[in-house]
């Protein structure tokens, strides 16, 4: 599946305020959608033009254009967390509470089962933890468990990886 522009800047937006993109990367994308476009809009200028130390503009022009929240499916947000720890920026652990919140703020499509079966995991997941006041069995049964629902949206979603990595 082919991302869309709007996709490709959620996904931008999201990686900015995560510090995974890489300034001259994400420069370069900007420059190759001007090249494909019939017409050239500011904000394509201006992230062209923007310094490294001006990422925090980046994210706010995609912010105002395309909007600040996340729109994807949860799967696709998992595969975005699936690439953070990919990265070796976070532990599989820390995807926790992060997935614990999204699970709930973003709009599921009741079409989109594969979302709906991860929120339903997660929300399994998190009555074990809590049930177990975190102890250490509990948070290694979740880590085994979030690897696997990680591995699972990394497969469903692989242009969302794929994309991304274009940026580390």
């Amino acid at each position: 599946m082919e991302l869309n522009i709007r996709k490709q800047a959620e996904l931008l937006s999201y990686g900015i305020s995560e510090e995974i993109i890489d300034h001259k990367k994400l420069v370069a994308w900007v420059d190759q959608v001007i090249s494909e476009s019939e017409k050239v809009e500011n904000w394509m200028i201006d992230i062209s033009l923007s310094k490294k130390a001006e990422l925090y503009k980046v994210e706010g022009i995609l912010g105002k254009l395309f909007g600040h929240c996340f729109e994807g499916s949860f799967t696709e947000f998992i595969a975005l967390m699936a690439y953070k720890v990919a990265l070796a920026q976070i532990p599989v652990f820390d995807c926790y509470p992060v997935l614990t919140i999204a699970k709930d703020a973003i709009i599921m499509d009741q079409s989109d089962i594969d979302s709906i079966v991860a929120k339903e995991l997660m929300e399994k997941l998190e009555d074990h933890v809590e049930k177990n006041h975190f102890n250490d069995e509990s948070i290694e049964n979740a880590t085994k468990k979030l690897k696997k629902l990680l591995s699972f949206a990394k497969n469903k979603h692989p242009e969302v990886f794929e994309f991304l990595h274009k940026f580390a």
